[in-house]
């Protein structure tokens, strides 16, 4: 996990394509727990594309020891906008 961390940081295209096979179903995980049934699976695919786009975009703060937790930081605030959008407000 700190090698996939560590290459991010320096912009390895290949950690994060890495990262991505790793940790899809993690963040799937995520946005289904806090979704519930509220989504649709096209939802669901999105939001996980744009949990991974962000991770890319914030991937020099990264600390490499908590991936994992920044991971679930950043599904949980991107699921979180999704329901102000739709407006359903809070989970």
């Amino acid at each position: 996990m700190t090698d996939i961390a560590y290459g991010l940081i320096k912009g390895d295209v290949h950690c994060y394509e890495k990262l991505i096979d790793e940790y899809t179903t993690y963040v799937i995980a995520i946005i289904r727990k806090l979704a519930g049934t509220k989504l649709s699976n096209t939802d669901i695919e999105q939001l996980t594309t744009d949990v991974f786009v962000a991770i890319w975009q914030v991937r020099e703060n990264i600390i490499p020891d908590k991936l994992k937790i920044c991971i679930a930081k950043i599904t949980k605030s991107i699921v979180i906008n999704k329901f102000e959008q739709i407006g359903e407000g809070g989970l």
